[in-house]
């Protein structure tokens, strides 16, 4: 995963279709741990609710698993969603 993907301007709000998974982000650095990711065609994106604790958040765990229409905006490597719908 690149730090400097770019699949639109920044903050521009975007819909992505794709598949939610936990998986190890970061291999190898500091950085490294377990991550909800948005799996798609275009590239995996770490998985973040707007507003929603970034190290913690059990309302996005319930996606796991599941292939899901994301509204929101991409930061870098990291996809911030105002609305899941499932597929």
């Amino acid at each position: 995963m690149t730090a400097n993907k770019k699949v639109n301007k920044e903050g521009d709000e975007t819909r992505l279709t794709g598949l939610v998974v936990k998986k190890n982000f970061a291999a190898g650095s500091k950085s490294e741990h377990d991550a909800i990711c948005l799996q798609t065609k275009k590239g995996d994106y770490v998985l973040r609710r707007v507003g929603a604790n970034p190290f913690q958040d059990d309302a996005l765990e319930q996606w796991i698993g599941k292939e899901v229409i994301a509204s929101g905006m991409i930061s870098d490597y990291t996809f911030f969603a105002k609305k899941l719908t499932e597929t």
